[in-house]
């Protein structure tokens, strides 16, 4: 951990850990005092985690790496260290396995459409066609529209396994309205 950061988060007993005694009871002074100790920790974390996705830009993975420690040891609760690690493995080119892994950890703490799909995806990838179907089709219930929802329709479009109503669906987003001739021919008269 880098030097001056260990100051600023709290153990589980609500102590600060440079302290030797508990947070004060509530006063409306010690609430003020208490903001100030908490919001040091979310901008430390906010700060790792933008520096890990700047190194990995720059394809630095060693220190993209040294930033996720950082963050974990910051904020290690926060399910969003689940994303950063697959973006280290995504960019590493780890096996496909590996990462489902931490997208299948990740869907254990919080079901998001965009992380699904993403699931979905490599599960397709892997050839695990069966998982890939399942996923598609709880993201289609749950989220029900969007574009993380037509994705899933693309996707289980490719794998040939949509229902009617979900064709219908995804023609009416995906394919053009194309007019027959004869409308064609009308529309042009009424332009005249």
């Amino acid at each position: 951990m880098r030097a001056g950061h260990s100051q600023l988060f709290m153990d589980a007993g609500g102590r600060n850990k440079h302290l030797a005694g508990p947070c004060p009871p509530y006063k409306p002074d010690s609430l003020n005092a208490l903001k100030h100790q908490i919001v040091p920790v979310k901008i430390s974390a906010r700060k790792y985690q933008r520096e890990l996705l700047i190194s990995l830009k720059l394809g630095q993975v060693s220190e993209a790496v040294e930033f996720y420690q950082e963050y974990r040891e910051v904020a290690p609760n926060d399910n969003t260290q689940y994303i950063l690690k697959y973006k280290i493995l995504k960019v590493k080119k780890a096996p496909l396995a590996e990462q489902i892994k931490v997208l299948e950890d990740y869907k254990e703490k919080e079901f998001t459409e965009k992380w699904s799909y993403e699931l979905a995806k490599l599960y397709y990838q892997d050839g695990d066609k069966e998982k890939c179907l399942e996923l598609c089709n709880e993201i289609i219930l749950w989220f029900n529209e969007g574009n993380y929802v037509m994705k899933a329709m693309d996707l289980k479009q490719r794998m040939g396994a949509l229902t009617g109503e979900e064709k219908e669906r995804y023609e009416q987003q995906f394919v053009p309205k194309l007019l027959k001739p004869e409308e064609a021919d009308t529309i042009k008269e009424e332009k005249k």
